[in-house]
């Protein structure tokens, strides 16, 4: 294995956790998962660590006004870090706050309604595929989170519950553990 290799997988969690584009983050995660396999077949190796080293020197210069994050060297040197799903889930929720905090500064600088009805519906459409990426993933707890973050748009999550007797319930309670066996219905705006 070389160790360009493992500078794109370095690349790739540095945009994983810098992005504020879910499709960005999407896709950069799923250019990444391969790689790690391929780390995690030599990790055993005698030259895997030296491998590691040299690859991370190499980034370092490449990029010298970044800093290498704990996290890349942690997940290069222990890619079965990723296979729980938390780092990919916990990065989702990063992105969509600070997708949020951009577009809420725009909403509130813009003038006309159709621009502001065209940032809330693009929430909305970056809501879902994070709410996709959560449920997939088997951490829909953390779409508390994305509700959260919503709430400043006047927008909501829709969910049914496995209880057919309640489906389509608002949720309004910030209780996490209600989230982790349900179906989202719909993200809409009030």
């Amino acid at each position: 294995m070389n160790y360009l290799r493992v500078k794109q997988a370095l690349e790739s969690i540095y945009i994983i956790e810098d992005t504020m584009n879910i499709d960005i983050l999407v896709s950069r995660y799923q250019f990444l998962v391969p790689i790690l396999s391929e780390l995690l077949s030599i990790k055993n190796t005698p030259s895997f660590e030296l491998t590691i080293a040299d690859a991370v020197e190499d980034y370092r210069m490449m990029y010298y006004d970044r800093t290498v994050t704990d996290t890349q060297i942690a997940i290069v040197l222990h890619p079965e870090y990723i296979e729980n799903g938390e780092f990919y889930a916990l990065n989702i929720v990063r992105c969509f706050h600070k997708y949020c905090d951009k577009m809420e500064k725009e909403l509130n600088q813009a003038k006309r309604e159709a621009t502001k009805l065209k940032r809330r519906d693009a929430v909305i459409e970056s809501a879902k595929i994070c709410i996709s990426e959560l449920h997939n993933s088997k951490m829909t707890e953390l779409i508390i989170y994305i509700a959260n973050d919503l709430e400043r748009f006047d927008v909501h999550i829709t969910f049914k519950t496995e209880d057919s007797s309640h489906p389509g319930e608002k949720m309004n309670e910030k209780v996490a553990e209600r989230l982790k066996n349900q179906e989202i219905v719909s993200v809409v705006r009030k």
